[in-house]
């Protein structure tokens, strides 16, 4: 055990399981859960939030009152009917871009997820 210790270096976890060594990791390779982006990271899409009402994740507008939230995102919001409205679409990130803090949370307005895939297997014990 004390030779797993010294791998146990930065962001790591442990799974202690019965379950046979195949079947574990067959299962953390089906194993997906969508995360938003993190600052830092690079776009793997171009995002845009489209022109009109600016909705949150389950497509219901944003109330009045988080017009100034919004602006303060850097986006170009207008009240329309009492609703925070985009006059044009507003580009979030192009692929390829290395993510800044306002576009990580303007991704978040857009409901932006992805499935990261930065689990890996680097030891096993058995007793």
């Amino acid at each position: 055990m004390a030779s797993h210790v010294q791998r146990a270096q930065g962001q790591v976890g442990l799974f202690f399981t019965s379950w046979p060594p195949s079947e574990t990791l067959e299962w953390f390779e089906s194993f997906a859960r969508p995360e938003f982006a993190r600052m830092g990271e690079i776009s793997t899409i171009d995002l845009t939030l489209p022109a009109g009402p600016v909705t949150n994740n389950d497509g219901k507008p944003f109330p009045h009152s988080m017009e100034p939230q919004l602006r303060k995102l850097g986006l170009a919001t207008r009240m329309v009917a009492g609703v925070p409205s985009l006059p044009t679409e507003h580009v979030v990130c192009r692929k390829g871009d290395q993510l800044t803090s306002e576009q990580v949370r303007r991704a978040r307005i857009g409901a932006c997820t992805y499935t990261p895939s930065y689990r890996t297997h680097r030891s096993r014990f058995n007793y």
